[in-house]
């Protein structure tokens, strides 16, 4: 493939990408147009039919690219939150701080769907498979560090046999299950009080799975 029709691909991948982003929940990656695709960029049907054979053929990739560009492990607004807490603060503050920053980051804005799009993907293939593998124990991986700094730091430890695994997968699974209730059920868990109940759901964890170090 030459230089021209690397930056068209590349061109109409990242307009596909956005494409999906944009379009909320109206869409899944399977009822992505090629034809919408190319309007965004002004270019011609021939343009996507001289890279790939079909839409097919074209979702597969753009599945791929997005699950590889996809910022899983982006835990910056988290740690700038948890960096404005004062010198003395406690462990009871952390979890109020990260509840305030995680719930708006990862359900109240959908980034979780994106992922789910992955997941509704007729046929993956195995490259796709691995991408979301890889991405999601790069976003445990992140979040696991970052709890168990924050255990030395407040002179914790989980209460064995759970680990620092258990606790960050204890975590992600009350988000997906909070993310799926606020997307299916507003009027059940809003904005205002999914916080207020992953709140709970954090001390709850803290309370029962963390003790002072060296106990």
């Amino acid at each position: 493939m030459g230089p021209k029709k690397d930056k068209t691909k590349d061109l109409l991948l990242e307009a596909g990408r956005r494409h999906v982003i944009n379009s909320g929940l109206s869409e899944g990656l399977d009822d992505v147009k090629l034809t919408n695709v190319l309007k965004e960029v002004d270019l011609s049907t021939g343009a996507a039919y001289n890279i790939w054979e079909n839409q097919d053929e074209y979702r597969r990739e753009l599945s791929l690219y997005i699950a590889e560009n996809f910022e899983w492990a982006d835990t910056s607004t988290v740690l700038a939150a948890i960096a404005s807490l004062p010198e003395h603060s406690t462990m009871d503050d952390w979890v109020q701080a990260v509840a305030d920053t995680y719930f708006p980051l990862f359900v109240a804005n959908m980034d979780f769907f994106i992922v789910l799009r992955f997941w509704g993907v007729k046929e993956p293939t195995p490259e796709l498979t691995e991408a979301v593998r890889a991405g999601y124990e790069l976003t445990h991986l992140g979040f696991c560090q970052l709890y168990t700094q924050a255990f030395e730091h407040y002179g914790l430890q989980v209460v064995a046999p759970h680990t620092a695994d258990d606790i960050t997968a204890m975590v992600t699974a009350s988000l997906e299950g909070f993310a799926l209730r606020h997307r299916f059920q507003p009027e059940r868990v809003t904005d205002e009080n999914g916080r207020l109940l992953f709140t709970q759901v954090l001390r709850t964890i803290v309370d029962n799975h963390l003790e002072t170090a060296g106990s």
